[in-house]
């Protein structure tokens, strides 16, 4: 598999911006554990690389002294070893939630686990709820495997501004509740139980969190 299009530049004046980089990673994996449970490497191992990089930013940094020519090496040593965790740990967020998507499919996973091609995520505030949300009926699907489709949010600035949608579904009487998630604006539940009533709708995520919900949908999935 590909490495994942991580662009960290290892450069001594932006070691601070990795260890930053980093917390958010950690910090992002941890609020989205449903999405991804078991991170590895450990979130720990994330954490202790970015503090002893920390350390030696505080020593021998920009804002600090300047070291040896040998502690230096040390201090880049430590930047390139918490770069490759994070490496390692976009890997795993690839494979958790899919590994024969290409990378743009895979690019808005890997935001949200707190992985971007910038130093800092810039928040985008929530999204508007998702547009017409509704049952779509095509060759080749099993009628009892109800499929959903529906529009993204009217307020994006552009395509990215969602990296991922919420699917929830519910009894025919009650609200719904998180089902699945998706980077696309379709959805098949093949968990639909036969001669079932349920109740689907749909939020889109970026790195604000979910945002409004669409409409809500009944589908009655056949015997």
């Amino acid at each position: 598999m590909a490495r994942p299009k991580v662009k960290i530049a290892i450069k001594f004046t932006q070691y601070q911006a990795l260890v930053n980089f980093a917390t958010n990673v950690t910090g992002q994996i941890t609020n989205n554990l449903v999405l991804f449970p078991t991170p590895n490497p450990p979130l720990a191992d994330i954490t202790a690389a970015a503090v002893v990089l920390q350390g030696f930013i505080l020593q021998w940094g920009p804002v600090g002294n300047r070291g040896t020519h040998a502690d230096l090496l040390q201090m880049r040593s430590a930047a390139f070893t918490l770069y490759n965790l994070l490496i390692a740990e976009a890997n795993y967020v690839q494979n958790q939630i899919d590994p024969t998507k290409s990378y743009n499919d895979q690019a808005a996973d890997i935001v949200l686990s707190g992985f971007s091609s910038k130093n800092s995520p810039t928040p985008q505030g929530l999204l508007s709820a998702p547009e017409n949300l509704h049952q779509m009926f095509s060759p080749g699907v099993n009628i009892h495997f109800p499929k959903l489709k529906w529009k993204k949010p009217l307020n994006l600035t552009s395509p990215g501004n969602v990296k991922l949608y919420h699917v929830s579904r519910g009894p025919a009487v009650g609200p719904p509740s998180f089902l699945a998630a998706t980077t696309r604006t379709q959805f098949i539940d093949t968990t639909a139980v036969k001669g079932t009533s349920y109740q689907y709708a749909v939020q889109a995520v970026n790195t604000s969190g979910p945002g409004a919900g669409s409409n809500t949908i009944q589908v009655n999935v056949p015997l």
